[in-house]
């Protein structure tokens, strides 16, 4: 099944925000697109999974892009 997943801009001086970008996604990839709220969803082994074997990456190198995409300053 496939999703749409937005890419919004705002314009904090207008206080404006804007659609800048629709693509689709297959549920799984939108998933790990929003991989902070797959464990509210109950869904974070299986994002995790699908992030290895669509990138690649080892699970200790996929771990680490998250930390780094999912940490807040």
């Amino acid at each position: 099944m496939a999703e749409a997943h937005e890419r919004w801009v705002y314009d904090e001086a207008r206080r404006v925000q804007t659609l800048k970008r629709l693509i689709c996604l297959f549920t799984d990839s939108h998933t790990v697109t929003h991989f902070g709220y797959a464990p509210v969803r109950g869904l974070e082994a299986q994002a995790f999974a699908h992030l290895v074997e669509v990138t690649g990456m080892s699970p200790d190198q996929a771990g680490a892009s998250l930390h780094r995409l999912t940490r807040f300053p």
